[in-house]
This record gives structure tokens, C-alpha cells and sequence, in this order.
């Protein structure tokens, strides 16, 4: 009986000392690996939102993409890609009607306390 389990004990350790064979890693699907379209458009966005770098597109423009704030909310946020030339036009336009309101002949209501 000594024995029996002397050689269990013995057979325990040198099991537990043995190296384990080291397992291949499996491959995963190939289609989990390659990028959808969506995925990639969305990727090169935040990379231009986060750097403010231009985005090349297949008909060879570049569009700029911006983060702004929804409007009425502290949570939401929406992102904007338009050319520089885009840009420019609508913060001219931004900048004219802001000069049209400052020079208009109406008066403003009067403030009531």
C-alpha cells in the first residue's frame, strides 16, 4: 500500500514537472480579418476628425471631416465631412449672416425684467 502510493505521488510530480506541448494557434476567418468598406470609411473619419487631416477619395478630392455639437443637447455630437472649399463657403456664409443680423435697421424687442 506504501508503495502504491509512493508511485502515485512519483508519477503526480513528474507529470506536473512535464512541459506542456505548445498548441498552434488556431486562425481566425478571414472574414473576420478584412476590413468592410463601412469599417474602413469610418476609421479614416475618426482619424480625420481626431487629426484634421484630409481624407483622399477615389475621385481624387479631399474632404475634411469636423466633430460638432447638436444644438440644444451636452451629449451629442455629429461629424461633418465636406472639401476645404466647402469649408470656406459655409464659414463665409456663417460670417456674412452673422453681419447682416449686426447691420439690419430692426430694432430688437425690448428685454423685459
Amino acid at each position: 500500500m506504501r508503495s502504491l502510493i509512493c508511485l502515485s505521488v512519483c508519477l503526480v510530480a513528474l507529470l506536473g514537472c512535464a512541459s506542456p506541448k505548445p498548441v498552434a494557434p488556431t486562425a481566425a476567418p478571414a472574414v473576420a480579418a478584412k476590413e468592410t468598406d463601412d469599417q474602413k470609411a469610418q476609421r479614416l473619419i475618426n482619424y480625420s476628425v481626431e487629426s484634421g487631416e484630409p481624407i483622399n477619395t477615389a475621385d481624387g478630392k479631399k474632404i475634411i471631416c469636423k466633430q460638432e455639437s447638436v444644438t440644444n443637447t451636452r451629449l451629442k455630437n455629429k461629424k461633418i465631412c465636406l472639401t476645404q472649399d466647402e469649408w470656406t463657403a459655409r464659414t463665409n456664409n456663417a460670417k456674412d449672416g452673422f453681419k447682416e443680423a449686426l447691420n439690419s435697421s430692426e430694432a430688437l424687442p425690448p428685454r423685459g425684467n
